[in-house]
């Protein structure tokens, strides 16, 4: 029996080194399942540096969000960005969406912040946020939604509550386990936080999935010393892209 040809992995992406090793780890509607076939069918036959123009395409496809401007955000919106780093290249082929990393906003009347496991699970403002992201992308904003559609409101006094009593300060978890604990308590990757944070405000709770790491094996391999944890629980900022718990609400542009 014939084997399969196999595509040449792109030395580009093997050499990649990590911009910000501590960054952890898009798009609803009909058209999604379609799209990343397609996305995946072509990552299996081109280089790196052409899936960006494939990430790119596939954003296009999906949505067609409108732009928003930093004041239009309210107190539980979540961000969804592309950061220019290693490993969240590979995720986002892996997921293919053109997002790995997420956030929580906080408003309140004198400040406009991200809740976020980045460095740590911190609070910065947006500003800051929005200077992560890879140059010239968008960062897409969600909002929750209850199961008739009505958009939910989030009480921020609780939500910083929480976050100062729960959350601030626990450390960032790069092994991207579910459960996984140090001196300090629960590690977190961005969307773990976010998934973890916001179900006890919610009516229906943000779902888990088997979590795979098949796109690039070698280079999973590689950045976790051995074997990935392949069907532990987890999630990724494509998850809640794809989620119907949110609705798309826009985009912030880069300038």
């Amino acid at each position: 029996m014939a084997s399969t040809p196999k595509c040449p992995r792109s030395k580009r992406f093997s050499q990649e080194k990590h911009l910000n090793p501590a960054v952890d780890p898009a798009l609803p509607g009909p058209p999604v399942a379609l799209a990343s076939l397609g996305l995946l069918f072509y990552s299996q036959c081109t280089s790196f540096p052409s899936m960006k123009f494939a990430l790119l395409f596939l954003t296009l496809f999906l949505r067609n969000a409108h732009a928003l401007e930093i004041a239009d955000l309210k107190s539980g919106d979540i961000i969804l960005q592309s950061i220019p780093c290693y490993i969240c290249a590979l995720i986002e082929l892996e997921e293919g969406a053109p997002y790995s990393h997420m956030g929580v906003v906080l408003k309140t009347e004198t400040s406009l912040d991200v809740l976020q496991a980045w460095t740590s699970v911190e609070e910065l403002p947006i500003q800051t946020t929005l200077s992560f992201r890879k140059p010239h992308t968008s960062t897409l904003v969600l909002r929750a939604i209850d199961p008739n559609g009505n958009e939910i409101s989030f009480d921020t006094e609780k939500l910083a509550a929480s976050f100062a009593k729960n959350f601030n300060g626990l450390s960032y978890d790069s092994d991207f386990l579910w459960n996984n604990t140090d001196a300090k308590g629960e590690k977190l990757y961005c969307s773990e936080f976010v998934t973890k944070f916001l179900n006890p405000f919610l009516p229906v709770a943000i779902p888990t999935k088997p979590m795979h790491f098949t796109h690039d094996r070698p280079d999973w391999i590689t950045y976790f010393h051995g074997t990935p944890p392949d069907g532990q629980p987890g999630n990724s900022p494509a998850d809640f892209s794809r989620s119907n718990l949110f609705k798309t609400l826009g985009e912030i542009r880069a300038n």
